[in-house]
């Protein structure tokens, strides 16, 4: 039985915010790194504190570092749940698609 053009975009659609939650954790664990690795250097005192403050707010805006993990953890969340809801998509209208030819079989 084919698949629907429906249930081929929700899939493809998946496939995407799957790539976002890639990118999202990715992006977390690099924040976190970073952070660390620059609060390494200035406790071994290879920077001083202007050094470190200036890289944070360089790097990371008007942000702190968890700010910007907290972010990322919202956005996989997010992403996490509309992923849920293609799911629910692609069983409708998979059962749709079974459905109706079905009854033709039976007329």
């Amino acid at each position: 039985m084919a698949i629907s053009n429906k249930v081929i975009l929700y899939r493809r659609k998946k496939n995407q915010i799957a790539r976002l939650i890639k990118i999202c954790e990715l992006e977390k664990i690099k924040t976190a790194i970073f952070a660390q690795e620059l609060r390494l250097n200035y406790l071994r005192r290879e920077i001083n504190i202007f050094e470190y403050e200036s890289q944070l707010k360089k790097t990371f805006k008007e942000k702190t570092p968890e700010d910007w993990v907290k972010y990322y953890d919202g956005c996989i969340k997010s992403y996490n749940e509309e992923l849920i809801k293609y799911d629910s998509f692609i069983a409708r209208d998979q059962k749709k698609d079974f459905i109706i030819p079905t009854l033709f079989i039976f007329i």
